[in-house]
């Protein structure tokens, strides 16, 4: 009987065979995952986002807060809403002694929406100009201290300094990354 092909050797070397082929497929696919940087990522569920990662690899919300971190400043965003002519909203972030302001100008001032008041260093308009100017004022009178004032108006970072200040006052902890990179892509020059 077991000269007569498939006896029970043969069925055992082909099953290991066949096994053996499984599973150098499967580690050929995790290396290849592995080394292209794929990973499986669950479904937000909308409500947490512990297992999001950030730029860093730290999750968002369990990230740590210091004080090397931006300081939102919301009283001076208040002031500069108030004080400065065309301004209708205002976030202010300080990290030691630079300033970071996102200002919201109003729509029939003729500040460009969407644009960026300080790319270069130098404002694009006389109106862009007179804000900057105005708010870098305003800003030394806050804290003396002070020795470096950017303002932007550019909606996007206008929203998502608005959310990280929200965030911070909220007690939550989240991280600023996104922040951290509209100001590295604003002013490539400033020294943290």
């Amino acid at each position: 009987m077991r000269g007569e092909g498939g006896g029970r050797g043969q069925s055992r070397r082909t099953l290991s065979s066949w096994l053996a082929l499984v599973n150098g497929s499967a580690i050929l696919c995790g290396l290849g995952c592995a080394v292209s940087g794929f990973a499986m990522v669950r479904d937000i569920d909308g409500q947490s986002f512990k297992h999001v990662r950030s730029n860093n690899h730290a999750a968002l919300n369990d990230s740590v807060l210091t004080g090397s971190l931006l300081a939102p400043r919301a009283a001076w965003g208040e002031r500069i809403r108030r004080e400065v002519p065309g301004v209708v909203y205002a976030v202010v972030l300080q990290r030691g002694s630079n300033v970071f302001v996102a200002a919201a100008p109003a729509a029939a001032d003729g500040v460009a929406k969407g644009r960026a008041a300080v790319r270069t260093g130098a404002p694009s308009t006389a109106r862009e100009a007179d804000l900057q100017a105005s708010v870098g004022r305003l800003v030394r009178r806050f804290d003396p201290r002070v020795t470096h004032v950017y303002v932007t108006t550019d909606t996007t970072v206008v929203n998502h300094f608005h959310r990280y200040v929200a965030d911070r006052l909220a007690g939550q902890s989240t991280g600023g990354d996104i922040v951290f990179n509209d100001l590295e892509r604003l002013y490539p020059g400033v020294r943290w």
